[in-house]
C-alpha cells in the first residue's frame, strides 16, 4: 500500500497523534490507535495530506470536490475529514474524548484542532483563524457548538443532512427535495383562456382611468365658487 492511498482522516489522525508524543501513557489504547495512524503516514503528515487532496480516493472525492467548490484551505479540509470521521467512527469520537481530557467531549474543539493542524497553514496563517473565518464554518458546512465559551473551548460539529451526503448517502429530509426527484406538472391554462384574460384586464384598467378622471373632474371646484383670498 502506497502512502498516497491514505484517507485524509489517517493523515488528521496521524497529526492528533503529535500532539501526544511526549505522553507518557504510551499504552492508553487510544493513543495506539492513533500512532497505527501516524505509522501509516510517516511524520510529513502534511504533505500526504496534499497528495491525496490532489488525487483523491473514493473515500475523499466527495469531500475535495466540495472543499474545490467553497475554497477551502488544507486545515479546514483536514478539519471537515475529523468532524466527519467522529460522527461515523466511535473509536474517533474516543480517542478524540482522550485527548481532551478533563472536557470529555467526543467532538472536536476548535483549540485541538487548530493546534494539530498548525503545520498544515500556509505562510504566517493561524489555523485557529482560517477555521474561525473560513468558508467551512462561514458556509454551514461546519458548526461551532457551546457559542458562550472561549472560542478555542467551542467544539466543531457537522448538520447531519450534510454528513449524510458525504458519505453518498440520499435521505428524506423535512422540508426539502432532492435535485434527482421527479418534479410535479402543473398544467397551465390554454392560450385562448390568457388572451382572453388579458383583453378583460387591459378594459378594466382602461375603464378604471376613465373612471378617475371623470371623478376628478366632478371634484374639482367651479371658478365662480372660489373664495377670494
Amino acid at each position: 500500500m502506497t502512502t498516497t492511498a491514505l484517507p485524509l482522516r489517517t493523515a488528521v489522525l496521524a497529526a492528533l497523534a503529535l500532539t501526544q508524543e511526549d505522553s507518557g501513557d504510551g499504552d492508553a489504547i487510544e493513543l495506539r490507535f492513533l500512532r497505527q495512524h501516524l505509522d501509516a503516514t510517516g511524520r510529513d503528515w502534511v504533505a500526504r495530506a496534499r497528495e491525496r487532496r490532489t488525487r483523491p480516493g473514493s473515500e475523499d472525492a466527495g469531500l475535495v470536490m466540495l472543499g474545490d467548490v467553497l475554497g477551502l484551505s488544507l486545515v479546514e479540509l483536514l478539519a471537515v475529514a475529523l468532524v466527519a470521521a467522529v460522527e461515523q467512527d466511535p473509536m474517533v469520537g474516543r480517542a478524540v474524548t482522550y485527548l481532551q481530557a478533563p472536557v470529555g467531549a467526543s467532538r472536536p474543539t476548535l483549540g485541538l484542532v487548530s493546534s494539530a493542524l498548525a503545520p498544515a497553514a500556509s505562510g504566517d496563517q493561524e489555523a485557529l483563524l482560517l477555521l474561525t473565518a473560513g468558508a467551512a464554518l462561514g458556509s454551514g458546512l461546519l458548526t461551532r457548538l457551546r457559542e458562550d465559551l472561549p472560542l478555542c473551548e467551542q467544539t466543531l460539529a457537522m448538520p447531519l443532512p450534510l454528513f449524510l451526503a458525504l458519505s453518498g448517502h440520499d435521505v428524506t429530509w423535512p422540508g426539502a427535495t432532492l435535485g434527482s426527484a421527479r418534479l410535479m406538472e402543473v398544467p397551465l391554462p390554454p392560450p385562448s383562456w390568457m388572451a382572453c384574460t388579458g383583453m378583460r384586464a387591459f378594459s378594466q384598467a382602461r375603464l378604471g382611468r376613465r373612471s378617475c378622471c371623470a371623478a376628478r373632474r366632478f371634484l374639482k371646484p367651479a371658478p365662480w365658487r372660489r373664495r377670494s383670498p
